[in-house]
């Protein structure tokens, strides 16, 4: 996971959100079980079969959020878009985490981030689907970026430039390299990309939610459009609702898996020097690297994504560098044709060329 960025779990919070839903799906199956009235027992499976499962589906995706922790604040994010902003300089951090019994049976450690404004008043905000250890790791980034700031503040330095200063090594390295040969240095918007990416796996799976249901309902008034609806043929659809719960569950999560795996692919910086390739932490010597491929500048097929995949000894990674196109809801990377020369010209030099990558 990428330092100072934590996330929720998609797993973990879709349980906690399942378990909690167990309360209303157990009295829909007591109404079905118990009732002899075919209309009070036709909306209890209607409620069981669609309503809980889509309504558990949109507060997964509602309850997971992501929390960036910078050297001036902490901030909440929900759908891509920042909710909530909690500066070090008005407010202290430590944790509270509580047991929670589901129906009498299931105990769920529910994880809070705590905090203390400077009069004494105290927030818990509630870190949905977080693990153990990414809530730990939240937590002593909070402290090492919180005593920073203290630090800096109590030099009297201005607060607005502490992030530069926190990557002054980086900086450092740029601003005194040999001048016998060059470094190329591209910082790519990876928060931009991962915010569309984030509202296309929520448009996806809000999708899924609503149209499997409902092709589901279609389906099954066909069959039974000339059906006497009695008891059995009630308690009978209990299984296919059923099946369209797991249908969903497995769509959704398909569409997360994706989401995930996209979401690492997006660099934040590529640096080009005479003999290496450096992509955010991973440094590519040209004597390892067996080929390099990449979207052609002015390719115009229908694939979504420029991309860049470099084979070398022992691995071979791929990241995503915007879309091709540049409808609304795209990220077109405007420097990606000088870094595709840049790529090329360091090939060049080991007596290759960038391969062109169009699947």
């Amino acid at each position: 996971m990428e330092k100072g960025t934590y996330r929720s779990s998609f797993v973990k919070t879709f349980l906690w959100v399942l378990l909690i839903s167990l309360v209303p799906e157990s009295a829909c199956f007591g109404v079905i079980a118990t009732t002899r009235q075919s209309d009070q027992q036709s909306i209890a499976i209607v409620v069981a079969a669609v309503v809980i499962p889509v309504i558990s589906i949109l507060c997964t995706l509602f309850f997971m959020i992501t929390i960036r922790v910078s050297n001036r604040d902490v901030q909440f994010f929900r759908f891509g878009r920042s909710y909530r902003t909690l500066p070090f300089e008005k407010y202290t951090f430590s944790e509270y985490v509580y047991k929670l019994t589901i129906n009498s049976i299931f105990p769920i450690s529910i994880r809070n981030l705590r905090v203390t404004n400077s009069t004494g008043v105290i927030h818990d905000y509630l870190c949905y689907g977080f693990s153990v250890k990414t809530f730990d790791s939240l937590l002593d980034e909070i402290t090492e970026r919180n005593d920073y700031f203290q630090s800096v503040s109590g030099d009297r330095r201005d607060p607005a430039g502490l992030d530069s200063e926190f990557e002054s090594f980086e900086n450092n390295e740029i601003e005194s390299y040999n001048p016998a040969f060059r470094i190329n240095v591209f910082s790519f918007p990876r928060d931009t990309l991962h915010k569309i990416l984030v509202q296309h796996f929520i448009a996806a799976a809000v999708l899924s939610v609503l149209l499997i249901p409902i092709l589901a309902l279609v389906v099954g008034c066909v069959f039974l459009w000339d059906a006497i609806w009695t008891y059995e043929l009630f308690y009978s659809l209990i299984a296919p609702g059923g099946v369209v719960l797991i249908i969903i569950i497995i769509a959704v999560f398909f569409q997360w898996l994706l989401f995930r795996k996209r979401s690492k692919q997006i660099p934040r910086t590529i640096r080009i020097t005479d003999n290496t390739l450096q992509i955010d932490d991973r440094v590519f010597s040209i004597g390892d690297i067996h080929i390099i491929k990449m979207t052609p500048v002015n390719y115009v097929e229908h694939r979504a994504y420029r991309k860049l995949r470099i084979e070398s000894a022992g691995q071979s990674i791929e990241y995503i560098l915007g879309h091709i196109g540049n409808q609304r809801g795209f990220f077109r990377y405007p420097q990606y044709e000088s870094l595709y020369t840049a790529i090329d010209d360091l090939m060049l030099k080991a007596g290759k060329n960038v391969v062109a990558y169009t699947f």
